[in-house]
């Protein structure tokens, strides 16, 4: 007994540990401040996938062909749907937007959003590829934040924050405080080298570099990691570098998921990907991170046969996690601007470790749903 109890409070303590290092890390970074004046205005392609969006692709393709950089073109992948995505994007009369129905040439079985955009790449003209998705809203200096922050910094990939779109349904405020707390992980891991992520809902990328990593990219095949394998190529080359916009103007709304089912399906997607990662470092942290959350749900097993002192262990436990979780998600909230009540901040550090245990399992499974169908 006394060996679990030393061995859990070891891993409580480096979890503590690894987030007080992504917490100063991310309060090292410079918010990213717009130039009133532009430097240059190179064409930027857009490309933007869609599988039955119909409620959400107007607002996504208006926020685009509104941006300040206006030297740009939008690529509408349309991937199979049924509904009436397709009409609602051909109702548009901008000559900068573009769209490609899939289904006249790619079959839909194999055609997943990393097939689609490998596809819709060939028809880019941009010197930089931007990628956000259907359900997104982007702010009308999008494309100038990141660019501006490509060119300072040297960078040759760029990834921005998302935000969930806030509600008042607590799966909402929940899935909100984890995608800040996401956000400021990517940011941190990416300044440190740590954890390399990114999130496809908000990157851009030099062209060149897009196809010097497409020759030896990890995940090939996955149906999904587009985002996370791409930062991983370029990042882990010695004449490339990665970063993140530090800007609430960078900053990519999606409106998250209507169901707790629907998030565990989107994380255990998410988990899938980590065994194929090429970064050794962030496969250990997140792996860390993992074991952190299921050894809590395991001390209340255990209690049933070791009694009060596993009870003991489980509150300790969870105290230290909830500790670093909040120091490292109270910079979150309060770069997004997002307000968080007592108890949804209690309430959030109970789910937690079941919302990262239960994910993290069910990725063993070669299979998962998504977008209505299912894959590996």
């Amino acid at each position: 007994m006394w060996i679990y109890f030393v061995i859990s409070l070891l891993v409580a303590i480096s979890y503590l540990v690894l987030l007080y290092y992504f917490t100063t890390s991310w309060q090292k970074i410079p918010e990213c401040i717009l130039e009133e004046s532009i430097r240059t205005s190179p064409l930027i392609t857009v490309l933007v996938c869609s599988r039955n969006e119909e409620a959400t692709i107007a607002s996504c393709i208006k926020s685009i062909l509104g941006q300040t950089h206006q030297n740009l073109e939008l690529l509408v992948l349309d991937n199979h749907s049924s509904d009436n995505t397709v009409e609602i994007v051909q109702s548009f009369d901008d000559a900068r937007l573009r769209l490609y129905q899939l289904d006249k040439y790619l079959p839909e079985k194999t055609t997943f959003k990393k097939e689609a955009l490998s596809w819709g790449i060939g028809k880019a003209k941009g010197t930089y590829y931007a990628f956000t998705d259907a359900d997104c809203i982007v702010p009308k200096n999008w494309l100038r934040h990141l660019h501006q922050s490509m060119e300072e910094r040297g960078l040759d990939l760029v990834v921005g924050p998302v935000r969930i779109s806030e509600g008042e349904r607590f799966i909402q405020v929940y899935e909100s405080l984890d995608v800040a707390g996401l956000s400021v992980v990517t940011a941190a891991g990416l300044q440190s080298s740590l954890l390399i992520s990114g999130n496809g809902a908000n990157m851009m990328v030099h062209a060149g570099k897009y196809a010097e990593a497409q020759t030896s990219m990890q995940g090939t095949g996955r149906a999904s990691g587009d985002d996370i394998f791409l930062v991983q190529e370029i990042a882990v080359r010695e004449d490339t570098k990665v970063g993140f916009c530090k800007s609430l103007g960078a900053q990519v709304w999606t409106p998250g998921t209507k169901t707790w089912e629907t998030l565990i399906q989107q994380r255990k997607r998410w988990a899938s990907k980590n065994g194929d990662l090429p970064h050794f470092p962030t496969r250990m942290s997140s792996l860390l991170v993992f074991i952190n959350s299921t050894l809590l749900p395991i001390h209340l097993i255990l209690a049933f046969f070791w009694g009060l002192p596993m009870i003991w262990l489980f509150l300790k436990h969870l105290t230290i996690k909830s500790i670093a979780d909040y120091m490292l998600l109270s910079e979150g909230t309060k770069f997004f601007q997002i307000d968080v009540k007592a108890h949804q901040w209690l309430l959030s550090f109970l789910i937690n470790p079941w919302m990262v245990t239960i994910p993290g399992i069910l990725s063993f499974s070669p299979t998962y749903r998504w977008k209505d169908r299912t894959t590996r």
